[in-house]
């Protein structure tokens, strides 16, 4: 071979290899600009996710980026770089509600359950919890996975179910208080009627005593010396000054004093009323 056609082969590799490698530096250049560009859209959508005060908005632009990432990932024209991108973002959008979860959960998680006597303490903790699992219920797949919802309900659950369990302790309590409360009430008005009762029957009795007595007293000393005479020839005690008979049965007086063979004894107060005893 001519040295003037080895020249020329050597020309032509070098042209073709430089060609190659200028392809090459032109699509890695492109491939980079494609890159940025995608990942510079991403950045935007997050800033405005972050700036969004909304939930329920906050909400729909995590949904809007997932359909996107995933959108993006079965495209033919799809990068590794930008699929991190938007796996990275949509992690920290997500930590945005699983951050919520958990602080409702903290703030709804009461200490010594057992020496709470508040019920609406309770049923308020108990309601606020169960609007949390209905969040993650209803944000599951986007928010949290299947398994993670799974943990939050078995978490939620016993935690409500502790609640409920003393809400029953205390309305079981206060129905036994409110029980002995009316049992209370109904032993003592039954036994202020039987005093009252008591006493109109022994004001009544008294009264009567008092009259029947009063017109034997005064029947007795009109014939004083002779029912003196009478109990002396009876042999009756002397140590009295007069003795009259009610119902059938014989009553003594000496001075303002009174008692019968029963052994009862009265008098009669300055306003003319029986008062037992001496």
């Amino acid at each position: 071979m001519s040295k003037k056609k080895i020249i020329f082969v050597i020309v032509f590799i070098v042209l073709i290899v430089g060609g190659f490698a200028g392809y090459q530096v032109y699509e890695n250049h492109v491939k980079e600009e494609v890159i940025a560009s995608e990942k510079t859209i991403i950045n935007k959508r997050y800033k405005a996710f972050n700036k969004e005060k909304d939930r329920t908005k906050k909400l729909e632009d995590l949904k809007s980026m997932i359909k996107e990432s995933n959108k993006y990932s079965k495209s033919k024209d799809s990068y590794s770089e930008v699929k991190k991108e938007y796996n990275s973002k949509i992690k920290q959008m997500r930590k945005y509600f699983i951050e919520g979860y958990d602080k409702s959960i903290a703030d709804n998680t009461l200490a010594d359950v057992g020496n709470i006597g508040d019920k609406n303490q309770l049923n308020t903790a108990k309601d606020n919890l169960n609007a949390v699992l209905t969040s993650i219920k209803d944000e599951i797949e986007t928010v949290s996975t299947k398994e993670e919802v799974a943990k939050y309900e078995e978490k939620i659950n016993a935690l409500t179910t502790s609640y409920s369990n003393k809400v029953t302790a205390i309305e079981e309590a206060e129905r036994k208080a409110e029980e002995e409360r009316k049992a209370k009430e109904e032993a003592k008005a039954k036994a202020e009627a039987e005093a009252k009762k008591s006493s109109s029957s022994n004001s009544s009795s008294n009264s009567s005593s008092s009259s029947r007595r009063r017109n034997n007293s005064s029947s007795s000393s009109s014939s004083s010396s002779s029912n003196r005479g009478n109990s002396s020839n009876s042999g009756l005690s002397s140590s009295y000054d007069e003795w009259f008979e009610v119902d059938g049965k014989k009553s003594y007086r000496k001075g303002n004093r009174y008692w019968d063979d029963a052994g009862n004894k009265w008098h009669f107060d300055e306003n003319g009323d029986v008062v037992l005893g001496w």
